[in-house]
């Protein structure tokens, strides 16, 4: 079992509903410097974060995140992103861990869709949270590929430590793998950005344009945007790819797409030169072992190892009631190890191991994420962005 602080958490969830408080807009300025924090996220030095969620998302998140004053002013979004890091802090296993934003919808035509997005994150807020983070949080950035000037947004976000890019095709209405896309690809792969995309049915998030609850989505033609197939052009453009979550949901005896995903794992994209690697993040089974525990024996018996890579999904991580609808698990000792565990990512990380995966996936992602500890953040702007 892993005991030292050195898991690197790929998958953490971040989300707002606009709000900056005064005091807490005055403690963020305090971290992380007016002048740095004007070109990470300006609007932040206005009370505003450009966050925004439907109803039912923001109903169930502040409560996920430990919030309690969940719809008071003081559960605005740093309070939020606080909540979150702290237990980041706390945990004992947990080195880092990567805070996601998530981009708006874009039609066709390049037009922003707030309308039919349920849920933003803006790549400017996250960077000052993890600007503000001591180390501790690395920033996940998200970039719709349909976007104005998409491969410049990436470069602007790479040149303040982006060390990834994350999408649910389905919610923000991207299909991976159109034609249109490849020099967005090949802007990634030359700024040596991974993609962290979901893959399978997406449970969480509806599909965009839907307006309805995401259970309500199944058999939306967009949850097709999830067939872990579609990347293969990511791949064969030299973009390091993480599926999420590899134990991606369905009901009970469907396969969806884990035939797609286990085919392309062990047949193809093993870290070839002509290529990008790809991998999988287990922060499905994790949060919700007991309804994938037969994707889960596939994983540690059929998929490398050392192309898996550990995300919590946090906060909606599992809770110690999961563990008891597990079943066909030998535990042994680690049961009381596990179920007595408070910090939710140590005890998801020590879920990986007690399920028979090396403790090695615990540190993988380290290989995969872009390097941003290699370069001081004063010079990322010279290497990536010359004209920032």
């Amino acid at each position: 079992m892993v005991t030292e602080k050195s898991v690197l958490d790929v998958h953490v969830h971040l989300a707002g509903s606009g709000i900056l408080s005064e005091p807490h807009r005055d403690e963020l300025v305090e971290r992380v410097g007016e002048a740095r924090l004007r070109k990470l996220c300006t609007r932040a030095l206005d009370g505003e974060t450009g966050c925004f969620a439907s109803r039912d998302w923001w109903k169930v998140f502040p409560v996920l995140a430990g919030c309690t004053g969940a719809g008071t002013p003081a559960a605005d979004d740093f309070f939020i992103a606080e909540m979150l890091k702290k237990e980041v802090a706390e945990s004992c296993l947990v080195r880092q861990a990567v805070f996601l934003a998530l981009d708006q919808v874009y039609d066709a035509d390049g037009y922003a869709r707030p309308d039919a997005t349920a849920l933003h994150v803006p790549n400017d807020w996250v960077a000052a949270v993890v600007a503000a983070g001591g180390g501790k949080l690395l920033f996940g950035a998200s970039v719709h590929p349909g976007r104005p000037k998409a491969s410049d947004e990436l470069r602007r976000i790479a040149a303040h430590g982006a060390v990834l890019i994350k999408w649910v095709p389905s919610a923000q209405d991207i299909k991976p793998d159109a034609p249109r896309h490849r020099s967005f690809y090949e802007t990634m792969a030359e700024l040596e950005l991974p993609l962290l995309s979901h893959v399978g049915e997406e449970s969480a998030l509806p599909c965009a344009y839907s307006g309805r609850p995401p259970l309500q989505d199944k058999g939306n033609p967009l949850q097709e945007n999830n067939d872990p197939g579609r990347l293969r052009l990511a791949l064969d453009c030299g973009v390091d790819v993480i599926a999420a979550p590899s134990a991606s949901f369905c009901p009970a005896g469907e396969p969806g797409y884990m035939g797609v995903l286990q085919q392309m794992m062990t047949r193809a994209y093993p870290g070839k030169t002509s290529g990008g690697r790809l991998y999988c993040d287990l922060s499905a089974f994790v949060a919700t072992p007991h309804a994938r525990l037969g994707h889960l024996k596939r994983i540690v018996g059929q998929f490398p190892q050392d192309r898996l890579v550990f995300g919590s999904d946090y906060p909606a991580s599992m809770s110690r009631l999961d563990f008891a609808r597990t079943q066909g698990v030998n535990w042994e000792d680690g049961w009381a190890e596990v179920t007595g565990t408070r910090n939710a990512l140590d005890r998801c990380a020590k879920t990986v191991v007690i399920h028979g995966f090396s403790d090695s996936v615990l540190t993988n992602g380290y290989d995969v994420i872009r390097p941003v500890n290699t370069i001081p953040f004063g010079q990322w702007s010279k290497r990536w962005m010359p004209n920032v």
